[in-house]
């Protein structure tokens, strides 16, 4: 450790083996003197097991810029009480595992600038905690998160999605959602996949680019039945594939936004041959309560288009 007592750097070419037994992995204090601490992670391999509590916990802020962090957590992985900042602009950023925890990353401001992140988490997989500090931004990095019973990505406040590859899945299949945000999600870049059991996402959300919506639980025939462990792709009416993945947990509702989408164009989600559902992309600003308001009138439209009318689109 390396610093003042402000500012503490954990960095060098080294490796460090952390196991806390009973507290956090590593502890960052508060303020001193009325500066901002702050601790900063760069370059070395960091491998912490904090079975009872928080890998890394720090009382301001923390900067986990570059490395590779391989982490187990009784409770959070990394956790800010202020500003917790991954990566930086125009950097490959770290390589962060977390094999098991409680919350994965959380801050009271939470900001994805770059790094390849691959989550497993029983509550939220990252969670903004403050809605006074709205910041919850992703510009760049490759994510993917698992959570088997709380929400993907969490915001308090607002949710700004500027590029990046982000794929989300959430098992539980009460009310926790992929994306959640009591305020707006913004997305003007990257690619985005977040699917889960649940009956969809509660969400005002704003667009830029295309996205399509499946399934919603609005009726036995609105829900997208997509299986652990199978592979999926979704394609445009030309049947080019636009993405192709991997369930990670059974699903019933599908989000996908990208550059690549079209809007007022249909997309299929199909597993092999089997087509489970057509959505038709739009752009702009939508809000539900539960999946399926994202596509068309009512996000999803069956492959055969013979199954009922469709309800009308709720705009606010």
């Amino acid at each position: 450790l390396t610093g003042s007592d402000e500012y503490g750097t954990f960095g060098g070419s080294g490796t460090l083996n952390l196991s806390a037994a009973g507290k956090n992995g590593i502890k960052s204090g508060t303020e001193n003197e009325g500066r901002e601490a702050s601790l900063t992670i760069r370059e070395l391999t960091l491998n912490i097991d904090a079975p009872v509590n928080d890998a890394v916990n720090a009382e301001q802020t923390l900067n986990v810029e570059s490395g590779t962090l391989n982490i187990s957590a009784g409770d959070d992985a990394l956790h800010s009480d202020y500003t917790l900042n991954i990566g930086a602009e125009d950097t490959a950023g770290p390589a962060i595992t977390i094999s098991t925890c409680n919350e994965a990353l959380e801050g009271a401001t939470l900001n994805i600038f770059s790094g390849t992140i691959d989550i497993t988490a029983t509550d939220d997989c990252m969670n903004a905690a403050n809605g006074d500090l709205t910041d919850y931004d992703i510009s760049g990095g490759t994510i993917t998160a698992y959570t088997s019973g709380g929400d993907g990505f969490d915001s308090n406040g607002n949710m700004t999605i500027t590029g990046g590859s982000i794929v989300v899945w959430t098992a539980n299949a009460a009310d926790n959602q992929p994306l959640d945000a009591d305020g707006t999600i913004t997305i003007t870049g990257g690619t985005v996949l977040v699917a889960g059991g649940s009956a969809g996402m509660g969400y005002t959300i704003d667009a830029s680019q295309g996205y399509v919506t499946y399934g919603g639980g609005m009726g036995a025939d609105s829900t997208v039945r997509l299986s652990k462990d199978s592979a999926f792709t979704i394609a445009d009416a030309s049947g080019n594939t636009v993405y192709s993945g991997t369930a990670l947990c059974d699903a019933s509702y599908v989000f996908y936004c990208a550059p690549d989408v079209t809007a007022d164009s249909d997309y299929t989600l199909a597993t092999g041959s089997t087509a489970l559902a057509t959505a038709t992309a739009q752009t702009g600003t939508s809000r539900a309560s539960f999946g399926g308001m994202g596509g068309g009138q009512n996000g999803m439209t069956p492959p055969d288009g013979a199954i009922g009318q469709t309800p009308p689109a709720m705009n606010g």
